[in-house]
């Protein structure tokens, strides 16, 4: 449209523009001059008259009032391409809100903003669709026209004859961009065709949609779309990782899809030099950030260092949303479907204050900065019933009230309303419940991340979002399947199993056997065949002594596993490949739980809760029905621990009391560095 206003000004066309103060119009018929020859034509004419300055011309783009009509005249790009050739630019308030064009944007450029009157009172109007009347001022557009004007728009003048007339009565001069000759000469201004273009390939899309059959010659319908090669490779990287075998390949298929994926969306964004720095200068501090924890962490504490990423998660999901709720605002009032895009932001916020807070507890929690008792408010039910509430209570006004400030008011609230849930829920649960939660977090950032990309219209985004939040919670209900729990007993902070009775638990009486280090090296020498059950202990101080000492010449040497064994799902199955045991060796629980009974020897170094009996054998003990590694139906059970203390979940362990069970007491390291001193020491002997 810009384009064709600059050459109706010029060149040929400066007689009809130049008609702007012309004489008076005695029908609404004109001579139109085709030419179809060579451009010696344009030269044997005589020389145009003088126009107008452009400087004192002013370009009027109002509102479209035409029910539905999303388009607007003029971009801003064209409306900065008229000014910097020297027009006066007008546009109507919210012109251009139904595409996404803010009054925010015209002005950055150099128009002016103003009423429909006065863009309907310039020198030349542009417009979409023909004028018609506007009923919320109660009179024509072409009424509100100055004298002489110039109108650019599609007009259909066989169908709208008494709209010709207005415009005669206004002696305008109109440019019908429908009436532009589909020759070579005029391809570059031939609107319609361009927009049928488009509107044929979107039927086309849409068509095949709801076709529901595959085409005939399976003919592609939408024309060249290059597959989503990144989104495979993000999750070959999940398929990779779920075997020891491929764990490297996974891991270079996750890095070389992220990259990617980063890649692909720095190109759609295409930025300025200036941004394309700063958005470079971001992602290498934190690439940096990143490399500097990773090669100073410790692999036990993968946790917490977990934890503490989710936590930024939630906060880059709540500034997300925030920050596209502010950008998108404008286009609300004008755009049915922007409702969905306001529920999003909202849940988002929602979902990463949760995720921010929670994130940090469970870090606090695993790092020993806080208690890993948990923290039992009074009525904290009741807290939570509320914070619940408010939050989503929160959402009425927030879609009902269309104003900037509602809005965000409403969102600083959730904000903080789900921060402060986040701390309530999180606080509530004991430390034995931490692998739980990190799976929860993990799964409730996946959907923070999901939320992104809709907001985004990033489907990378989406897609891993979706990922990890669908694949934390199916992980969190597997491992409270193993404990015998529900999940809204693990998050609500709940106390005990499924199957607990609610009686006197059962009183343990006897007297345990105690070893020392010579005793347990004749016990491990004697037997065929061994099973290592690690725990928490296991986990800080003695993988890789366990590994060194156990280089023994047993006929069958396993690990077993139990799902909820240290600070997070898979933490014993990575540090045992990272001290070299061979991963068929390694059995979960329901897999080795059948071998126990024909076991001479079974090592439990640190472990508690996961090999307790009472889940088996006292309905009333607050673990009772849950499973657990059946120990102590081996031949021998020797129990590495530094006292006879209860484990998390606070509940006596009635194997240190069986005739089959030998306890080796001390510091698990000291312990661990005898053992393996005094095996090198028999073996050489």
């Amino acid at each position: 449209m810009a384009s064709l206003l600059r050459i109706a000004v010029s060149g040929c066309s400066v007689p009809v523009l130049g008609a702007v103060l012309p004489p008076k119009v005695h029908s609404t018929k004109m001579p139109c001059l085709r030419m179809f020859g060579t451009h010696q034509a344009l030269w044997s004419q005589a020389a145009p008259k003088p126009g107008i300055p452009y400087k004192q011309l002013t370009v009027g783009v109002p509102k479209e009032i035409f029910e539905n009509e999303k388009r607007v005249a003029l971009s801003p790009a064209g409306v900065q391409a008229l000014i910097k050739q020297g027009f006066n630019v007008v546009v109507e308030s919210g012109a251009g809100e139904a595409s996404k064009f803010s009054d925010d944007h015209y002005r950055e450029v150099g128009a002016k903003i103003q009423g429909t009157k006065e863009v309907l009172a310039s020198d030349v109007i542009v417009k979409v669709r023909a004028p018609m009347h506007n009923p919320a001022l109660g009179v024509h557009e072409a009424d509100l026209f100055k004298t002489a004007p110039t109108l650019i728009s599609f007009i259909y003048p066989a169908q709208n004859p008494d709209l010709l007339k207005k415009l005669a009565e206004k002696r305008t001069t109109v440019l019908a961009m429908d009436q532009v000759p589909r020759v070579t000469i005029a391809q570059g201004y031939d609107a319609l065709s361009s927009m049928a273009n488009i509107a044929g390939y979107k039927a086309v899309v849409l068509a095949a949609n709801h076709f529901g059959r595959f085409f005939t010659g399976q003919i592609t319908a939408a024309g060249k779309v290059p597959p989503a090669k990144v989104c495979l490779c993000c999750v070959g990287a999940l398929a990779g990782l779920s075997t020891q075998g491929t764990a490297r390949l996974g891991n270079a298929l996750g890095m070389i899809g992220v990259a990617g994926g980063l890649a692909a969306t720095l190109g759609g964004l295409k930025p300025s030099p200036e941004l394309l720095a700063q958005m470079s200068g971001a992602m290498a501090l934190g690439g940096t950030i990143g490399l500097t924890i990773a090669k100073r962490i410790q692999i036990t504490d993968l946790p917490q260092l977990v934890a503490a990423f989710h936590s930024l998660v939630g906060l880059a999901a709540v500034l997300t949303c925030v920050a596209e709720y502010m950008i998108e605002y404008p286009h609300f009032a004008t755009d049915p479907a922007a409702n969905l895009t306001k529920i999003v932001a909202y849940l988002g916020t929602y979902i990463g204050g949760v995720t921010f807070s929670g994130s940090l507890i469970a870090y606090g929690k695993l790092q020993g900065i806080l208690n890993s008792a948990p923290l039992l408010l009074p009525g904290r039910h009741a807290l939570n019933a509320g914070l619940l509430a408010a939050s989503f209570g929160g959402m009425i006004p927030y879609m009902i009230d269309p104003s900037y400030t509602t809005g965000i008011t409403c969102l600083g609230s959730v904000s903080a309303l789900s921060a402060i849930m986040g701390v309530t829920l999180t606080a509530a649960i004991g430390g034995a419940d931490m692998p739980v939660v990190i799976t929860v977090l993990n799964s409730y950032s996946g959907w923070a991340l999901c939320a992104e990309g809709f907001l985004l219209n990033n489907n990378l985004l989406t897609i891993v979002g979706a990922l990890i939040g669908s694949s934390g919670a199916i992980l969190s209900y597997i491992m409270c399947v193993a404990m015998n729990r529900s999940l809204a007993n693990v998050i609500l902070g709940g106390y005990g199993t499924t199957s607990t009775a609610g009686g006197k638990p059962m009183e343990i009486t006897g007297t345990h056997t105690e070893i020392n280090v010579d005793n347990a090296i004749e016990m491990i020498k004697e037997a065929n065949s061994i099973i290592i059950t690690p725990g928490r202990t296991f986990l800080i101080h003695t993988r890789r002594h366990i590994v060194k000492t156990d280089t023994l010449k047993q006929n069958k040497k396993q690990f077993g596993i139990h799902p909820v064994a240290g600070r997070m799902p898979g933490q014993l199955n990575v540090l045992l490949a990272e001290a070299g045991v061979p991963y068929d060796i390694v059995l979960e629980m329901d897999e080795i739980n059948e071998d126990f009974p024909d076991t001479d020897l079974v090592l439990v170094i640190g472990a508690n809760d996961t090999v307790n009996s009472a889940a088996q054998e006292d309905p009333n003990s607050i673990i009772a029905g849950m499973p657990v590694l059946e120990v102590w139906k081996s031949k021998q059970v020797i129990v590495m621990k530094r006292s006879l203390g209860v484990g998390y979940a606070a509940v006596d362990n009635p194997i240190f009391y069986k005739p089959n069970t030998a306890m080796l007491l001390g510091d698990a390291k000291k312990t661990c560095d005898a053992l393996q001193a005094k095996a090198r020491e028999s073996y050489q002997s």
